[in-house]
């Protein structure tokens, strides 16, 4: 799968390097997204998910909730995209935001780890 990963760090500590780490191990394709950086793991960081001219299966959103949302904000005015919100990413404005928003995202997924739970959501996800 194509996936985008917004929060991407190079930081080793953070979760948005596991993360990052977890998915090329095993064999997606990531697309780092942090504003801040460069590279990330060897892969080139995108400052935003528009600026991605790839195709993105999903988004995985892993920074604080006040972030989420100007993500999510930002993810609909780009179309139908499925957005994966991390434990720690939401709130219940985030949720609320979702709610009234549910028909300008694909699948949406949150309260679950991207990490032990992509198989499950997405069971005919293709590994590079």
């Amino acid at each position: 799968m194509n996936i985008a990963v917004v929060g991407a760090s190079n930081n080793p500590d953070k979760y948005g390097n596991t993360i990052v780490r977890h998915l090329l191990a095993d064999g997606h394709t990531v697309y780092p997204v942090n504003p801040k950086e460069k590279i990330i793991l060897g892969s080139p960081c995108y400052r935003k998910v528009g600026d991605i001219e790839s195709n993105v299966d999903v988004v995985d959103i892993v920074v604080p909730p006040k972030i989420t949302l100007k993500v999510l904000r930002h993810i609909r005015s780009l179309g139908r995209l499925n957005v994966w919100i991390q434990p720690g990413a939401e709130s219940r404005d985030v949720i609320s935001y979702l709610e009234r928003h549910s028909d300008d995202f694909g699948i949406i997924t949150y309260n679950q780890c991207i990490m032990t739970s992509l198989d499950r959501v997405y069971p005919n996800a293709v590994t590079a």
